[in-house]
Formats: C-alpha cells, sequence, structure tokens
C-alpha cells in the first residue's frame, strides 16, 4: 500500500514537473510574468494541503529498502525520549547533554578513587554538561548493596552505556549504568558523584543527606 501510493506521488510529481518546464518553453517570458503572483502561491498551497493530510501517517508503520523500521513521532520534547526509542548503541558522550539537561550550572564532586574507572571527561563535563565546576574529593566513592537500594527509591532516570575499547568500538553490549536522580531538590545544591559495581549515581548532596547518607 506505502509502495503504491509512493509511486502515485512520484508520477503526480513527475507530472507537475513535466507541466511547468513545458509552459516555461512554450510562453517564456509570459510564463514568469505569471510564477510569482499565481502559479508560485498555488504550488505551496497545494503542498500545504499535501503535508496537512499526510500528518497523521507520520505515526504509522513504514517500511522501505533503506530503512527497516516504525518511524513514530516522539511522546515528548524531552532527551530521554529520544534515547528510549533509539536503537543506536549509546556511547558514554550522550552522559554529558544529560547532565546539562538535568543539573545545569551545578557543582559536582567526584570521589578520588573514582577516576581511573570512569569514561568521562572533566573538562567536557563543564563545556558540555554545562556544569558550573567539577572538583575532585579524597573520600571514597564506592558505596555499599544497602545504600543502592535506598537511592533506587528515589526518583531518577536510568542511562545504559555499552563498554568500548580503546579505539571507540563496542566490546561489550552494555557498559556502565548511569543514575541520573531527578527527585526535586535545591537547585544550588552541589552533586555527588559515586559508584557500586557498574552503576553510578549523580545525586544531589540535599537528597542523599535527607536519606541518611554521607560518605
Amino acid at each position: 500500500m506505502m509502495d503504491l501510493r509512493n509511486l502515485l506521488i512520484g508520477g503526480i510529481y513527475l507530472a507537475v514537473l513535466s507541466l511547468l518546464v513545458f509552459l516555461v518553453l512554450r510562453f517564456r517570458e509570459k510564463f514568469w510574468k505569471w510564477f510569482v503572483p499565481v502559479i508560485f502561491p498555488i504550488l505551496l498551497t497545494a503542498l500545504f494541503i499535501y503535508n496537512l493530510v499526510s500528518f497523521t501517517s507520520l505515526n504509522q508503520p513504514y517500511f522501505n529498502w533503506a530503512y527497516q523500521g516504525v518511524l513514530r513521532r516522539l511522546s515528548s520534547n524531552e532527551l530521554i525520549d529520544l534515547y528510549s526509542t533509539s536503537a543506536t548503541p549509546l556511547k558514554p558522550e550522550w552522559i554529558y547533554p544529560f547532565i546539562e539537561d538535568y543539573y545545569l550550572g551545578r557543582t559536582l564532586f567526584i570521589p578520588e578513587n573514582l577516576m581511573d574507572s570512569l569514561d568521562l571527561s572533566l573538562e567536557r563535563l563543564v563545556s558540555q554538561g554545562r556544569l558550573a565546576a567539577v572538583k575532585i574529593i579524597m573520600i571514597d566513592g564506592m558505596i555499599e548493596e544497602r545504600d543502592v537500594e535506598v537511592i533506587l527509591s528515589l526518583e531518577m532516570i536510568d542511562i545504559h552505556t555499552n563498554e568500548l575499547n580503546k579505539n571507540g568500538n563496542i566490546t561489550r553490549e552494555e557498559g556502565d549504568i548511569y543514575h541520573f536522580v531527578t527527585a526535586e531538590s535545591d537547585p544550588g545544591t552541589p552533586l555527588l558523584l559515586i559508584r557500586f559495581e557498574n552503576q553510578l549515581f549523580f545525586i544531589p548532596e540535599d537528597l542523599l543527606l535527607d536519606l541518611g547518607g554521607g560518605l
């Protein structure tokens, strides 16, 4: 059905194009005299009506030789919806825009013992993540399983990345899991990055204190 529709649209396009070429060759100066005030507005109106009628088809399954999949409108303009519907392997570079979305302008504290295992660049956390500052602190950033269970009770967004080698190629289907705690907190509160196994948590310090945390 879709292939037939594409053929019909292509046929109409060629017919209109052929008609325009004929009119240009046949009437020359008269054609251009009428093109701007008459023909051009008609073409624009026709395109507008076509797109208006075809609007509902944007949420329908669409298959062709170049893309074997389903095109659907995202439920919102949030970056997380794009991530959730993407089939592209997720690299750590995706983390920076999420940090900007949820923690714009905050200061991030990173425990020194997490630095060797961190796939993120401190410079890009500031330049792309739009943090106010990134500071290394001398505390233990590894937490216990019992602490994880408490933190996971908070409202958050989870991002699963793929593990990459030094050349940037995927070595495993799943690498680190980044948790962005989005529960309401004071916008001026610094962030703390903590870790449990392959899970990293970005959590506002005041929420951690409210949970009875503190490292």
